[in-house]
């Protein structure tokens, strides 16, 4: 299975390969692989009587997320100290999207709109039970509601928020209270706005609003979010099912990145770095070039050691990672460039920073003009 997912295998290898994986079933109904998941199935080949994504539905479907909270007899609730639920993680894991973001799972699943309605009644069930964890208990370890949460809103806009077309007033409500309530715990699910809109376009001005006003925050997990909806709107509106964010929406992160405000840096770096290799046609010259003009004050932040009392506003353990991501901006900012005016000399802001970068002892730092990612 390792040698299969490196790629080397030629088709003959493969078609032999099947029945192999499915020669010995266990009772669930799937390959007796004690080290294999059950879902990785969907990955791998099989045989040509073998319908692997219906049997994945129907293990999926019959399955029940489990609960970490639970009412004492006495009173109060209990909290386990689980893992992260694996029905709701399965979800988002196989759910197909309906645009493939990179680095997001790509799914191998396409529910149906009545199957989505059964899937989430079950993950909007676990919400109301185990939320209560989020409620004023913060001395308990909720970490793993939270990751599930974020895992739930992941199978939301996958799979449920695309299908919802022919969707009830109550079921809108419904969903848009779920991100709304979520907020209020301190749990940002912000890329799955932009998704509301594919069906619910009227509602454009709300969703512009949580984005913006969380990107003008200063909370980190907000303000990571947001620029990471921002990424997905610009994917959905470049396959034609939304209109590009609006210039303030999108600017407001162009100037966290510009102006080098300390909260969430780290995303807006990354989500922007990516928005520039992923989709290049969304940038105009003056984004680009108000970016390449902010390079020489990011560097003279991020210098180190820190020199006398000139911290920058970046404290020294956190340099290391931005001047990585620096050197990964810089870079996707010099392929734009190369695209939009072949054989044009490099600017000097971003061969200056080339070269400083290619003599710095950091390893990570001196690759970080190799990396586009």
């Amino acid at each position: 299975i390792n040698v299969y997912y490196k790629g080397v295998m030629t088709d003959k290898q493969e078609k032999e390969m099947a029945p192999l994986i499915w020669r010995n079933i266990a009772a669930d109904g799937f390959p007796d692989l004690g080290e294999v998941y059950r879902l990785n199935y969907g990955h791998l080949p099989a045989p040509e009587d073998v319908d692997v994504v219906t049997k994945v539905k129907s293990y999926l479907l019959k399955g029940m997320p489990s609960k970490s909270v639970s009412v004492k007899e006495e009173g109060g609730i209990t909290i386990s100290h689980a893992p992260p639920d694996l029905l709701i993680t399965d979800l988002a894991h196989v759910s197909m999207p309906i645009v493939h973001i990179p680095y997001e799972p790509k799914g191998f699943v396409e529910w149906t709109r009545n199957e989505t309605k059964v899937l989430w009644s079950k993950v909007f069930e676990w919400w109301h039970n185990d939320k209560r964890a989020l409620e004023g208990h913060s001395f308990f370890s909720s970490d793993s509601i939270v990751t599930t949460t974020k895992y739930a809103a992941l199978f939301l806009r996958h799979a449920v928020l695309p299908r919802m077309r022919t969707a009830t007033d109550g079921e809108w409500k419904e969903i848009l209270a779920f991100l709304e309530e979520t907020r209020s715990h301190g749990v940002y699910l912000t890329m799955a706005w932009p998704y509301v809109l594919i069906h619910h376009p009227d509602d454009g001005p709300r969703v512009e609003r949580v984005i913006i006003d969380d990107l003008s925050s200063d909370t980190e997990d907000a303000v990571g979010a947001s620029a990471a909806a921002i990424r997905h709107w610009v994917h959905l509106a470049s396959a034609e099912l939304l209109k590009n964010p609006s210039k303030k929406a999108f600017d407001t992160l162009l100037h966290r990145v510009v102006f080098r405000r300390p909260a969430g840096v780290a995303s807006c770096l990354r989500q922007m770095t990516l928005l520039l290799n992923e989709q290049p046609d969304f940038f105009s010259c003056l984004h680009v070039d108000l970016m390449i003009s902010s390079l020489v004050p990011w560097t003279e932040c991020l210098r180190l050691p820190i020199q006398g009392d000139r911290d920058g506003g970046f404290r020294e353990l956190e340099r290391p990672e931005l001047r990585e991501l620096l050197g990964n901006l810089a870079s996707a900012l010099g392929a734009w460039l190369g695209r939009k005016y072949p054989g044009r000399p490099e600017p000097g802001a971003i061969a200056d920073l080339r070269r400083l970068f290619e003599s710095d002892p950091l390893p990570e730092v001196r690759r970080s003009f190799d990396v586009q990612s």
